[in-house]
């Protein structure tokens, strides 16, 4: 998974910068819910309904594109690993990160179809901007009914939700690319793994403190998988260097004996 996230995130929430310079409130502290909606009079800026906040939105955006990007490396891993435990990692984590999708589209379903473009393999589209162009209607996120962000801070939320798509989309791509050219698929594919979920441990952590209350209890689950996760791929790791080791003692091995 690439380091896109605090840039991601930088520019969604950039149109809630813009909406508090237009119109000037109080102050709102991370992970608060003020209670009126955009729309209603004395609104306070960014805020949707259901208690929903631009950053919300912000973060569940770049959380969705996570784990979709996971679930098409998964798939892409069960069919490219030899290792029936690389096998069975990566089913689990399809199944895994599937699921956080599904509740955070409950949470969020605002956000529900980012990232449903994103390709594996060869299954890789070009149409995915035109699609997230689309899908994206201006004023809106994700073209979700009663997602509305009004005025042009929506268009540009629409714009940067499509430009994220497309980074996850090289990112993923480019992932898929190094695996194959790897002469041993499962480990490198396990130290990917450890990697992003070192990443996606320090992106679930570092949004905690912006979110309401209702995605926050999100985070803090997906934040106890994701550690699951991280242990389990170190496990894995450690397993196949040992047996890489012993692969190359046992044929050090032979090939000594060969020359006696």
């Amino acid at each position: 998974m690439c380091k896109s996230f605090v840039a991601g995130l930088a520019l969604l929430v950039l149109v809630s910068t813009q909406a508090g310079a237009q119109n000037p409130a109080q102050p709102v502290q991370p992970g608060t819910q003020p209670q009126r909606a955009v729309g209603t009079p004395g609104a306070t800026p960014g805020v949707q309904a259901g208690g929903m906040t631009t950053v919300d939105h912000a973060i569940a955006a770049c959380l969705a594109l996570g784990n979709q990007e996971e679930v098409a490396l998964a798939q892409f891993a069960q069919d490219h690993a030899k290792s029936k435990e690389v096998k069975e990692f990566a089913k689990l984590m399809s199944d895994d990160h599937k699921a956080a999708l599904q509740k955070l589209r409950q949470i969020a379903p605002q956000v529900a179809s980012v990232g449903e473009n994103l390709q594996a393999g060869n299954e890789r589209q070009d149409s995915i901007t035109s699609n997230a162009a689309t899908g994206l209607q201006a004023g809106t996120v994700g073209a979700q009914p009663g997602a509305q962000i009004a005025g042009p801070d929506g268009a540009l939320f629409s714009q940067m939700l499509s430009l994220q798509q497309r980074v996850a989309q090289e990112c993923l791509t480019l992932t898929q690319d190094e695996l194959t050219k790897s002469e041993d698929f499962d480990r490198c594919y396990i130290g990917q793994q450890v990697g992003a979920h070192i990443g996606m441990l320090a992106k679930l952590k570092g949004s905690a403190q912006f979110a309401s209350p209702q995605l926050r209890s999100f985070i803090d689950e997906a934040t106890k998988t994701v550690e699951k996760h991280l242990d389990k791929a170190k496990q894995i790791a450690k397993s196949l260097e040992d047996e890489s080791r012993s692969g190359s003692t046992r044929a050090a091995n032979r090939a000594e004996d060969s020359r006696r």
